[in-house]
């Protein structure tokens, strides 16, 4: 704690995988099918699909596990073709649906196109990842297609190897989201955590899929802050200005992440997990005269130039450029406490070439 600051360990990502004749990472071979929330499928036209391979990422890590499933042929060798929007809303329904069943509110489709390059980057590699194939991480890509919230993903895919393959994206979709809420315990119930998430106000949904792949992407966001003027970096300053309706900001923190490149994908794209950046510096408001924050974290603490909180109004201003020196990418995390709850407000990236 600094003063009157407390730092909540940041969970955040995760990734969720299906199984059935559906989502997966890399399904292979010709009679079965694996599945994998971040890697790929591959099955086949044959009845069986086994290797279900689940990515979490339930705080802050995720866990990979394998479960066997059986599928009956492919009976729908003529699927119906569907619209984005389509494909959309009833995803969003599904997700709602089990929402209000947990005796929670609607999440909002997002107009954020972050989840749909990502669908289409796993589509085009096979590989499910949450890296992008030039090594961005979720949270920066969707602070690249201009989100101003903080991010959580889940994703997942499913193949099929043959002649006669004709993958059904609504039975997919279905399938998905029943595997994440009703059979995910050898994930700890990662995914069913981030699609029950009480703070998530919005999701954006990215589907990417032919008769033979298909990938689907959730992008949960936490949109708490309207802002009038959105994170900004000039010359050393971060500046923002908005409304809180619900809440307060507990704390702003920094952390760092190396600038993307190809490299950093071949590094990770396996990975069953991803993480926030480093943290490298706490944000404070400025104490009355005679009073200072004692630094029991280790981070430096950047004492804001202007933080000011009037009703549910906010602006806040400080100078960020002692730490943002070098390469890389600077996350900057508001942190919001409603009710006692404190959880993330924002995950907005600066890029410093």
């Amino acid at each position: 704690m600094i003063g009157k600051i407390v730092l909540v360990a940041i969970v955040v990502f995760l990734v969720a995988g299906f199984t059935g004749v559906n989502f997966i990472s890399l399904y292979q071979k010709s009679v079965q099918i694996r599945t994998s929330a971040e890697p790929i499928i591959d099955n086949t036209i044959e009845h069986s699909l086994q290797d279900v391979q689940k990515i979490l990422d339930p705080a802050k890590t995720s866990m990979l596990s394998r479960s066997h499933t059986s599928v009956g042929a492919i009976s729908k060798i003529f699927v119906p073709k569907y619209s984005g929007t389509q494909l959309q809303n009833y995803a969003l329904q599904l997700i709602n649906q089990d929402r209000a069943q947990a005796g929670l509110g609607p999440v909002v489709l997002s107009p954020n196109q972050a989840a749909q390059a990502q669908a289409e980057n796993v589509f085009g590699t096979g590989q499910i990842s949450h890296w992008m194939t030039d090594g961005e991480k979720p949270y920066m890509t969707y602070t690249k297609y201009g989100g101003l919230g903080a991010v959580e993903q889940n994703i997942a895919t499913a193949l099929c190897n043959g002649f006669a393959c004709a993958l059904n994206p609504m039975d997919q979709i279905k399938t998905a989201e029943y595997e994440m809420m009703y059979d995910d315990a050898s994930s700890n119930w990662g995914h069913k955590d981030n699609i029950l998430d009480p703070h998530h106000t919005s999701v954006s949904l990215g589907i990417s899929y032919n008769d033979n792949t298909f990938v689907i992407v959730q992008n949960f966001e936490n949109n708490y802050i309207d802002f009038t003027q959105p994170i900004t970096y000039n010359s050393g300053m971060v500046r923002f200005s908005g409304i809180i309706p619900e809440g307060k900001i507990d704390n702003i923190e920094i952390d760092y992440d190396k600038l993307p490149t190809p490299a950093i994908y071949q590094q990770n794209k396996q990975a069953t997990s991803y993480t926030t950046g480093t943290q490298i510096a706490v944000v404070a408001k400025p104490l009355p005269w005679g009073q200072y924050y004692q630094n029991t974290l280790g981070s430096p603490i950047i004492i804001a130039n202007q933080w000011s909180e009037q009703g549910s109004s906010v602006m806040i201003s400080f100078d960020a450029g002692k730490i943002i020196t070098k390469p890389g990418v600077y996350d900057v995390l508001v942190w919001l406490d409603v009710n006692g709850q404190t959880f993330p407000a924002t995950y907005y990236s600066i890029i410093k070439q």
